[in-house]
């Protein structure tokens, strides 16, 4: 494992200098690399004001977030992904970028897991592949310091679709009681727990269904980004809807800085 410690200084990134296989050749999709520009923006502002100076997201894949983390201004960031040949991309895009900082962190493997001082621990899409939610989230306290935000999102369970149980070896899907309640064991206080993009659901609910199987499906999903998107991001700004593809939670380790 890279060692994490050296971050506080932010060396430069290390990565592939002999053309390693990108994360689409050589590593599985993940669910969130599915979502769009837009919704990926949306995400990043949510989380943005909770980052602090220094965070870490775990499970970075693409670094699809991370762009508009630094236009927002943070002024410098972790990323910490396990799969090599994501994170060698990562250090591709990143690595003549003072700010960013690529590294080996599994958030899967928690006791392997360093410890540091990050202002905030952010991951998206990781709590619904790990065995143990609540003990991932744990490494909170391994990663942060006391008062140091946890936010994550994950895939919603909503009133379409069922829920794909980890032995079917398909993404964990949570309701707002069930992160909460993840929360919760790993004894994080959650300080706002909501669903996020309801239109979402419908469209993900279709792509999975009668329009996965229809060519050009991906066409629809670009202009369900472009245009669906920026209008429930408007609308949930003041009106939490009662379901949406994903779920969004806010912890913060207990103590004060």
């Amino acid at each position: 494992m890279t060692d994490v410690l050296t971050a506080q200084g932010y060396p430069a990134a290390h990565g592939s200098p002999d053309g390693e296989p990108s994360c689409s050749e050589e590593s599985p999709a993940r669910l969130e690399e599915s979502y769009g520009a837009r919704f990926q923006a949306w995400l990043a502002g949510l989380a943005h004001p909770y980052l602090g100076g220094d965070p870490v997201e775990l499970g970075s894949g693409r670094g699809d977030r991370v762009r508009t983390w630094l236009d927002l201004g943070v002024t410098r960031i972790t990323l910490g992904e396990p799969d090599r040949a994501r994170r060698d991309g990562l250090a591709r895009r990143f690595g003549a970028d003072p700010q960013v900082r690529v590294c080996d962190l599994d958030l899967g493997d928690p006791e392997s897991l360093p410890g540091a001082s990050y202002t905030a621990l952010v991951s998206c899409g990781v709590l619904s592949r790990v065995s143990d939610p609540a003990a991932s989230l744990r490494a909170a306290y391994r990663l942060c310091g006391p008062g140091a935000y946890v936010v994550t999102v994950v895939p919603a369970l909503g009133r379409v679709g069922r829920h794909p149980g980890r032995e079917s070896g398909l993404p964990r899907r949570f309701t707002r009681a069930s992160l909460a309640q993840a929360y919760d064991d790993a004894g994080i206080p959650v300080e706002r727990v909501r669903y996020v993009n309801a239109p979402g659901l419908l469209g993900q609910y279709l792509s999975g269904t009668a329009l996965g199987r229809v060519p050009g499906h991906e066409l629809l999903a670009t202009v369900w980004d472009r245009t669906l998107v920026p209008l429930a991001r408007r609308v949930e700004r003041r009106l939490w809807p009662p379901f949406g593809q994903v779920v969004h939670a806010v912890g913060r380790v207990p103590g004060r800085r």
